[in-house]
């Protein structure tokens, strides 16, 4: 029917136009008083997403709506202009709406699908080969900027290190040579991963008691990828956690990984928000989750900051030194010790998202950027070189573990009683089982890059 392809794709847009515009009022505004024209917009914006995905591989972390959504992407022979276009067509739409004619419940709506589509507009206009600094670029994802660090910063705790780490030389060497004596053996990963796993799980139902009777997950070890864990949502609760024993597993990360990819970060993170927005309330643009969208920074805020909320230190201590060490065949007459470095370890992350920062924006080349990470996060080259493949596949998602963290933990530390471990898992649960975007989190001071010496 269509000679040429071009003419083709137009007839598509215009007939994706014609879904979303059907009941237009004469004078150009949508009558937002049937919820129903707002749910094609949705049902559009889903469209336009699982599309985008045929260009974009990472795009679409999980999709679990209906089949009829799906087969129309796929049907869609859309360029990537074509889809830039369409985005800006919801966006444009969405603001004819009078809000004044509609209730709070679609204002909520409209306010997150808003949000998503120019995320989603700003992945379309990178695919076309736009460019956007580190900074600019996570702005327009995740609302956010991640503050800047002095290396100064990075060298007083890296000095603090250099007398508590035994031995004598390298630090990174010794360092290393301590670490070891912590690593699970791989014949005993599954058993200590699978126990963490209970035990966040058990913990996360005392606190969470909504919980969809079937969620569950399945466990499967991987090699050959650039994160070192992830939790792939497969819908009705259920979800498939990869962890990646390419590199040596230590015992410290059982728990975190247990409570980030599982209970109560990723796994009940995605298992509500199936279960509330989707299946409840009926808000088909949940049923999509788009890595690069402000979705993510509350996702990985809140799975990072899963740990310290289903373990108070000395429940953490117990467990790990009591349980998991000995499943794991590990002598645990170092934990004090181990602890205390790990405590400077972690103050030195943040030096993976301004090595990432640098080198994306073209100020490190990658054997500098390796160097960097050997140096300041004293990690062997392997694992350098792992953080760099990840740089290169996700750029600025980095910033959603640690400044989504730091942002959630400030959050809710804000809200709770310090010492009310139930009022800090009551804010937590408000947090994910509502249409929280960054900026709620956020105060004017908050959302702007600092530097910290």
């Amino acid at each position: 029917m269509f000679k040429n392809q071009n003419v083709f794709n137009k007839y598509l847009l215009f007939a994706l136009i014609v879904l979303i515009l059907s009941s237009c009022s004469r004078e150009g505004q949508i009558p937002f008083s049937d919820a129903k024209e707002l749910e094609k917009i949705a049902e559009s914006y889903v469209i336009i997403s699982l599309a985008t995905g045929k260009f974009d591989a990472d795009l679409v972390d999980s999709y679990f709506g209906p089949d009829s959504l799906k087969k129309i992407a796929d049907g869609l022979n859309y360029s990537l202009d074509t889809l830039k276009l369409s985005c800006e067509s919801l966006i444009n739409n969405l603001n004819l709406i009078d809000t004044l004619k509609i209730t709070e419940n679609e204002k909520t709506r409209i306010r997150f699908l808003m949000r998503q589509i120019k995320a989603l507009d700003t992945r379309i206009n990178l695919l076309l080969g736009k460019k956007l600094d580190f900074d600019s670029e996570s702005l327009a994802f995740y609302d956010v900027v991640a503050p800047v660090y002095s290396l100064k910063y990075y060298e007083n705790i890296l000095d603090s290190l250099e007398n508590i780490i035994p031995g004598k030389g390298d630090l990174a060497a010794r360092f290393k040579t301590f670490r070891n004596k912590f690593i699970i053996p791989n014949d005993k990963i599954d058993t200590v991963f699978k126990t963490a796993l209970s035990k966040a799980r058990e913990i996360t139902y005392q606190y969470i008691k909504f919980l969809p009777k079937d969620e569950s997950f399945k466990i499967e070890y991987v090699t050959e990828k650039p994160w070192g864990a992830y939790n792939w949502f497969q819908g009705n609760g259920n979800s498939l956690i990869q962890v990646n024993i390419e590199l040596p597993i230590f015992i410290d990360r059982a728990l975190d990984l247990a409570c980030h990819e599982g209970y109560p970060g990723h796994h009940i993170f995605h298992t509500l928000s199936e279960e509330i927005f989707f299946k409840k309330k009926n808000w088909i643009e949940y049923s999509v989750y788009l890595l690069f969208s402000p979705q993510a920074l509350i996702s990985e805020g809140t799975a990072n900051y899963a740990v310290d909320l289903a373990f108070e230190e000395n429940e953490k201590i117990n467990f790990e030194k009591n349980v998991l060490f000995p499943l794991a065949g590990i002598n645990p007459s170092q934990y004090e010790l181990y602890k205390k470095i790990l405590y400077y370890i972690k103050k030195l992350s943040f030096i993976s998202v301004e090595t990432a920062r640098r080198y994306l924006n073209g100020n490190l080349t990658m054997e500098q950027a390796i160097e960097w990470l050997m140096k300041y996060q004293l990690v062997d080259r392997s694992r350098a070189e792992r953080s760099i493949k990840f740089y290169e596949k996700y750029r600025s998602y980095i910033i959603n573990y640690y400044v989504g963290q730091e942002i959630v933990e400030t959050y809710i530390n804000s809200k709770a009683n310090f010492l009310d471990k139930k009022e800090k898992w009551d804010i937590f649960t408000n947090l994910i089982t509502k249409p929280t975007l960054p900026v709620d989190l956020l105060n004017k001071e908050t959302n702007a890059t600092t530097t910290k010496n």
